[in-house]
């Protein structure tokens, strides 16, 4: 499965393959990624993922969590996700802890093409929130 990003022969994406990180790692013929808890602050978008796709097509989904505190949910919160194929948002999701009818958590199932830079990035409405974005899939 060739993917682009470094590492070595059992993790050609790079990063790490039992843990957190921002690069795409993949067993078989399954891919995910992780990016852990990140802070996030209200000024910029924080980067949580960051890698490209080789000649290989990826079908999956991308969980966006936040915004949370110390595993908590943030009460009163915003944040906001932006997935980026080669430089387009293809994707631009809010979610909230505020009492405004909108989901904590989002999801949404992608598929990945192949030769494409992907960026996913997260910045929420106040500071001191943390948010996480993963990935699960599948590659053809």
């Amino acid at each position: 499965m060739p993917l682009i990003g470094g590492g070595g022969a059992g993790n050609v994406a790079g990063g790490n393959p039992s843990g957190t990180s921002k690069g795409l790692n993949h067993l078989g013929n399954h891919a995910y990624a992780y990016s852990g808890p990140i802070a996030t602050s209200g000024s910029a978008f924080e980067e949580h993922l960051n890698f490209s796709t080789g000649s290989t097509y990826l079908v999956g989904h991308f969980d966006f969590i936040g915004p949370t505190v110390e595993g908590d949910v943030a009460d009163g919160q915003i944040c906001i996700m932006q997935v980026q194929f080669n430089g387009e948002t293809i994707i631009n999701a809010k979610v909230s802890t505020n009492p405004e009818a909108m989901p904590a958590n989002y999801n949404a199932h992608i598929v990945i093409p192949p030769y494409t830079h992907v960026i996913a990035s997260c910045k929420s409405g106040g500071g001191g929130a943390f948010s996480e974005i993963n990935i699960i899939g599948e590659i053809y």
